[in-house]
């Protein structure tokens, strides 16, 4: 059984890591070996390669940690993490992990339904079909 599951993210000055769709934690960046030592690869009679994930073994305390209880998707940017949960989406501080902005969502959006453009703009899919763009408006 899974006891944690986690994703990382690093836009190169900062990782992240989301940890069971309720919590984000952001650190300096995360040395590779530390990373590299988690993950195993196993071979099956079959040639499958599956990727299993150990116990990361991060020394450093995180700059930052923020609950984000029933999240279903994350995006990392240049200065923001974009968090889509059940009822709304954030934005963090990547510096400091406070809100920046957070707006309502209609509906819940579907698992990993969640992009970032070069522009900034936010896409998200929503369980209703509908896709919802936040961004900077253009005249």
């Amino acid at each position: 059984t899974v006891l944690e599951k986690g994703l990382h993210s690093s836009n190169g000055e900062k990782d992240i890591l989301w940890i069971n769709n309720n919590e984000i934690r952001c650190y300096n960046p995360i040395d590779k070996k530390v990373l590299n030592n988690s993950v195993f690869e196993r071979k099956y009679s079959d040639s499958n390669i599956i990727q299993s994930w150990g116990k990361l073994d991060i020394k450093n305390k995180p700059l930052w940690i923020n609950e984000c209880k029933e999240s279903v998707a994350v995006a990392l940017c240049k200065n923001a993490v974009v968090v889509a949960q059940k009822d709304k989406i954030m934005t963090l501080n990547l510096q400091d992990g406070k809100i920046i902005w957070e707006q309502p969502l209609p509906e819940s959006p579907v698992n990993w339904g969640l992009a970032v453009d070069s522009n900034g703009n936010i896409l998200v899919t929503l369980k209703n079909g509908e896709v919802l763009c936040f961004g900077q408006k253009k005249y």
